[in-house]
């Protein structure tokens, strides 16, 4: 199971994965421009549209990235949220009720 502690640091990990994806881009774009033998006009086409092409997948990505990371924290927040009234009601929410930890009987630590 996640740790919910965890899951608020989700939205801090997803930028460097997109940094990383656009600058795999960049250089993957670079790396093509220096490979390429075609002329001119030709070149500058290609180069548009592989630019656009890139632009796309990279809009598509991210999109689905932050759909994934609002899904989770919104479903984080329900749990949090239900945990916060069941602990409030003695845990009168379901079978899962909630117990103080016994305590050490005197002299045993």
């Amino acid at each position: 199971m996640t740790n919910p502690a965890n899951m608020a640091d989700t939205p801090g990990r997803v930028r460097p994965v997109m940094i990383a994806f656009v600058c795999g881009a960049a250089i993957g774009a670079a790396a093509g421009l220096l490979l390429a033998p075609a002329h001119g006009r030709v070149l500058r086409r290609q180069v548009a549209d592989t630019a656009r092409r890139a632009s796309r997948r990279a809009s598509t990505s991210l999109n689905g990235v932050s759909t994934a990371v609002a899904d989770v924290m919104s479903r984080s927040r329900q749990a949090f949220e239900a945990g916060r009234v069941a602990y409030r009601n003695g845990g009168a929410a379901g079978d899962r009720t909630v117990r103080p930890a016994p305590s050490a009987p005197m002299g045993i630590r």
